[in-house]
């Protein structure tokens, strides 16, 4: 007669791996829908002429400009719920004139924005103000560098010319979210396949013996 319960000795790898697969997923994992939304505002400095400069050099919490990179102050009311927990995210300095993407531009310790394909829509001055906005599509990445979202980001910015200071708005939204996909679990589930195929095996031998 043929066994039809497997054996704690059978059971023992299979939980094994399903250990390693709950291991290999974290519970509170960073994730993203469609629709989701960062906003946020960043005061910042331009190098250089200020009626005509692209290079961005924005201010920390601490109100200065010193030191790579600066601060994004989130708006929680307009952005969604993934980004209730953030308060201030890390911009990185950038010539907006020089640069056609930029890796990592908004980032925190569990997710990044790499901003691409750059084009600035406006760029005018009108009395003492420069009026500049900027558009690109967004790449939202886990603290695995792995995508996790698709989307586009705009930065809306108003330069007060004769300080060379003004304030930067900037508005992320999710269009699309690739399938997940895990290259442990696939092979977890290749191992079960394995295992139980070269039970049936076994038994087919005895049978046959």
């Amino acid at each position: 007669m043929v066994n039809r319960f497997l054996s704690a000795a059978t059971l023992a790898p299979l939980a094994a791996l399903g250990a390693l697969t709950l291991l290999a997923a974290p519970a509170e994992a960073f994730s993203l829908s469609p629709g989701d939304r960062l906003f946020g505002s960043s005061t910042f400095q331009i190098n250089g002429d200020a009626s005509t400069s692209l290079d961005f050099d924005f201010y920390d919490t601490l109100n200065s400009t010193w030191g790579a990179g600066g601060s994004m102050t989130v708006n929680k009311v307009l952005s969604t719920t993934p980004f209730d927990s953030y308060d201030n995210l890390k911009i990185q300095d950038v010539n907006f004139g020089a640069v056609s993407a930029i890796t990592n531009f908004i980032s925190a310790a569990d997710f990044s924005i790499d901003w691409n394909n750059l084009s600035i829509n406006q760029d005018v001055v009108v009395g003492s103000f420069r009026l500049i906005d900027i558009q690109g599509d967004a790449v939202f990445r886990d603290a695995n560098s792995s995508n996790i979202a698709y989307g586009v980001g705009s930065a809306t910015g108003q330069l007060k010319v004769d300080l060379a200071t003004g304030q930067a708005n900037f508005d992320y939204d999710v269009e699309d979210v690739p399938e997940p996909f895990t290259i442990l679990g696939t092979s977890a589930a290749l191992g079960i396949g394995t295992l139980l195929k070269k039970r049936r095996d076994q038994k087919q031998a005895a049978a046959n013996a």
